[in-house]
């Protein structure tokens, strides 16, 4: 049997299951059931491994997966729940879309294990699922419970608790304005209580905003006293790179046992870690905490780098796959996918999109996803449909921005909304913005709430100077998403250009507060530039907004984005002189993009010729533009153009 507890992340749904169990007399209230975590990229394969490792299921063999059906997995997971009956163990899978897909549904490997199952009598999963199931269930061994926020009267209920514990007494007026404040998550109401207790009723009215948006400050609240200590960051970024670790490896790595020792229990009391395994004895990073590293871009430091290699090399490679313990044998796996070297007898399917992920996401090697992608495709007939999937949706993505003719053949395999989605991502990379937005609004018709395609359709609007009707849409993807700097920015844009401004100095602040917190590259970009175009749009001031600009493009490493912004500043104060001497700032700027390059300057010089009455010249350059390989959109432009003749 498995029970499911589904809803949003933080929500207490693996508390609730341990709460049901002990209820249910299934394990007593001493007991710590193992947990083991899996992601969207992760298959039935990485079940099998994680679920063996915990230790009652040792005769099953996890080599050659890439040669046997799923029927024989799902087999091979049912013998392996079949002994955690026997063992009366009970397991909690926090599960972010590996058994239940971003759709709703369960993947029929699970099912079919659930059904294969000898002894159905005992519960032995407890799966805390990311996704909600979409009903009706077709499995009767499986039962699921969805798991909501709190309503006020249980938020206040939990609230008092905590207050009693700590012996903090509140007015009724300020226990009921604290409770307005929060949106129904157990951690956010303990976070209360802790600030209450620290601070006092009047003072932690300052940490109001801290607390109503409690889900995107918390992490930076967290991390943001590691940051400040470069040593404790590094040794962080060591754990994201290592994934799941054992004690003993980290002490290998880092040679310094009271080093380990301290930080290691500071970042678990803190929240910045996890215990995996039947003992404990594995450490990962939190999910959030993860989340955060990766968006932030930060990078494992050389001495750790370095002394990964070491470790690879004078221990890992010593030894064969099944002599090693379960995170050592995924680490040898997923260094060996990534120089292109591996042992098919134990190779995962997952690791191989986990590489492309990252070579995606990370790397930006668009041709290196594109041979993983081929590689693992010819032989793809025993790896489930979602990975194949996924690894079919990366490969798609490379090519479109590689521009890739194949692309058009390549996507015809992926179908849905997805479909859509890709064909819009691909037709925006080619500039014909008019076609990627039929394509973006067809895969919002068939998914209303695919977020991915929303920020598309922003950014489209954005590239076709649509901003009145981008603004909603744009306002509700920050509003859903206030760490993500893209929605930050694209609002920005639709503020100001819509013309709107005046309205919204308040909105226009919080947006710019928010790229201030971001500990992203981009966000640190970004974050001057915006500054230098609320100044031009908002308080008129050309020198201060060159000022601003000016630096901007000093200090930047992708010059090209900060010189259209100056662009953009001297079109909104009509200084052609301005324009110019932008023109020439372009020219003398050494770039790799040199495809970025060359678009921007022919655009500028269109615009230029138009701003400065040569409507001859202008027209010229806009008709050559239909022989010449830049993808400029030349619909967009011939609009802006006959506006600006017309002025």
């Amino acid at each position: 049997m498995a029970y499911f507890a589904s809803g949003i992340v933080k929500i207490g749904r693996k508390s609730f299951l341990k709460h049901c169990f002990v209820k249910a007399n299934i394990i007593d209230r001493q007991t710590c059931p193992s947990t083991i975590e899996v992601g969207m990229y992760d298959g039935i394969e990485d079940i099998i491994v994680y679920l063996r490792d915990l230790g009652y299921s040792d005769d099953v063999d996890i080599s050659n997966f890439m040669t046997q059906s799923l029927a024989e997995k799902a087999e091979v997971l049912a013998r392996i729940l079949d002994s955690l009956s026997e063992n009366k163990e009970v397991v909690l899978i926090e599960d972010k879309g590996c058994i239940v897909t971003h759709e709703g549904t369960v993947c029929e490997w699970f099912v079919e294990a659930l059904r294969m199952m000898r002894k159905k009598t005992r519960t032995v999963l407890g799966v805390a699922s990311k996704f909600n199931i979409r009903l009706p269930i077709v499995c009767d061994e499986m039962y699921v419970i969805k798991i909501p926020p709190m309503d006020k009267t249980e938020t206040a209920g939990l609230l008092q608790k905590y207050l009693d514990q700590k012996g903090v007494g509140l007015q009724r007026e300020d226990f009921k304005n604290y409770v307005n404040l929060m949106n129904g998550f157990p951690a956010q109401v303990k976070f209360t209580a802790s600030l209450l207790q620290k601070y006092g009723a009047e003072k932690t009215y300052d940490y109001a905003a801290e607390i109503k948006n409690y889900d995107s400050e918390i992490i930076i609240q967290l991390m943001r006293p590691y940051e400040e200590n470069e040593e404790y960051m590094d040794f962080i970024m060591l754990l994201v790179e290592l994934d799941m670790v054992t004690y003993r490896t980290i002490q290998s790595i880092v040679r310094n046992d009271e080093f380990v020792s301290n930080i290691i229990n500071k970042l678990y009391i803190d929240g910045v870690i996890e215990f995996y395994g039947v003992n404990r004895e594995y450490i990962k990073i939190a999910y959030a905490v993860h989340e955060y590293i990766t968006r932030a871009g930060y990078k494992t430091p050389e001495r750790y780098q370095n002394a990964i290699n070491d470790y690879i090399t004078n221990f890992l490679d010593k030894y064969e796959y099944a002599e090693l313990d379960m995170p050592d044998y995924l680490f040898k796996i997923k260094e060996k996918v990534k120089h292109g070297e591996y042992n098919s007898e134990y190779m995962l399917p997952s690791q191989y999109l986990k590489t492309m992920v990252e070579l995606y996401e990370k790397d930006r090697d668009y041709a290196r996803v594109i041979e993983f992608a081929d590689t693992i495709l010819k032989g793809c007939e025993y790896i489930e449909e979602k990975l194949v999937f996924e690894i079919r949706f990366f490969l798609c993505m490379a090519l479109a921005q590689k521009r890739d003719r194949r692309f058009l053949a390549e996507v015809q395999e992926i179908h849905g909304a997805d479909h859509n989605f890709l064909l819009g991502f691909y037709y925006r990379r080619e500039g014909q913005y008019e076609k990627a937005l039929i394509e973006i609004e067809k895969s919002l018709s068939l998914r209303k709430n695919f977020s991915k395609a929303k920020r598309e359709k922003v950014q489209l609007l954005i590239n076709l100077e649509q901003y009145d009707d981008a603004i909603e849409l744009a306002r509700e993807n920050y509003t859903n998403d206030k760490k993500n700097v893209y929605h930050a920015h694209a609002y920005l844009l639709c503020i100001l250009k819509s013309g709107r401004n005046a309205d919204s100095r308040d909105v226009i602040d919080e947006i710019l507060l928010s790229i201030s917190k971001s500990v992203t590259d981009l966000g640190k970009e970004l974050y001057p530039r915006c500054k230098a175009l609320v100044s031009m749009y908002c308080e008129r001031d050309i020198d201060k907004a060159l000022a601003l600009i000016d630096k901007a493009i000093e200090e930047s490493d992708y010059k090209i984005y900060a010189i259209q912004d100056r662009f953009d500043i001297c079109e909104k104060a009509h200084d052609i002189d301005e324009m110019k001497k932008t023109i020439e700032v372009l020219e003398s700027t050494s770039m790799r993009d040199a495809y970025g390059k060359e678009r921007a300057m022919i655009r500028f010089r269109i615009l230029l010729a138009a701003y400065e009455g040569d409507e001859k010249s202008a027209l010229t350059l806009l008709n050559e533009l239909q022989d010449n390989k830049i993808r400029l959109n030349s619909n967009v432009l011939s609009k802006k153009v006959n506006a600006i003749l017309m002025h």
